[in-house]
């Protein structure tokens, strides 16, 4: 995956995000000739969830490469693993499949869940695409990844010393009733 994959990606995304705004179920994508027409699709927990056709056409070409379904999809967008919101209010379901990582960028309007395209990343691509980054880049990267593995850790120590702590609360609990019940 190329740097100017990465740009043209983006760049699809700020597109979409504008449309996705939109009120109208069609719409024109700045610097393409045709509209987009949305496909609706209801599911179960009361959000909608519409997709445009660009994430359709994205779908069907994992879906040819790798197997990736509507329905792997949709469940991504609404059970994801993780969502990393953006600047511009674009949600970002991730979710990992086999040695890569599903993404499913989408926009929340009233009701319903836009999903704006479906991208598929390996270890292996981001790695690529990481390493044609300036050194700067590269370094501010590194800086981002280390900043969010600790607040990970972080996150991951303080639940393991709640629950010690609960674990201690309850046997001392269990301990005492035993002495008062003899």
């Amino acid at each position: 995956m190329s740097v100017e994959y990465l740009q043209s990606f983006l760049k699809d995304l700020k597109a979409l995000k504008q449309i996705a705004s939109s009120k109208n179920d069609n719409f024109l994508l700045p610097g393409k000739e045709r509209s987009l027409s949305l496909l609706k699709k209801s599911f179960s927990i009361g959000m909608e969830i519409v997709w445009t056709q660009h994430a359709e056409e994205r779908q069907q070409q994992w879906e040819q490469r790798l197997g990736i379904t509507q329905q792997e999809v949709e469940a991504v967008t609404t059970n994801p693993e993780q969502v990393i919101p953006d600047d511009e209010g674009i949600l970002i379901a991730q979710s990992r499949r086999g040695n890569g990582l599903l993404r499913v960028p989408s926009v929340e309007i009233g009701s319903t869940k836009r999903i704006l395209t479906v991208n598929m990343n390996s270890f292996n691509q981001v790695l690529e695409s990481a390493l044609q980054l300036t050194y700067g880049q590269q370094e501010m990267l590194i800086k981002i990844l280390q900043n969010r593995y600790h607040e990970s850790r972080r996150t991951e120590i303080a639940m393991d010393a709640q629950q010690t702590l609960d674990d201690s609360v309850r046997a001392s609990f269990s301990t005492t009733h035993l002495r008062m019940s003899s």
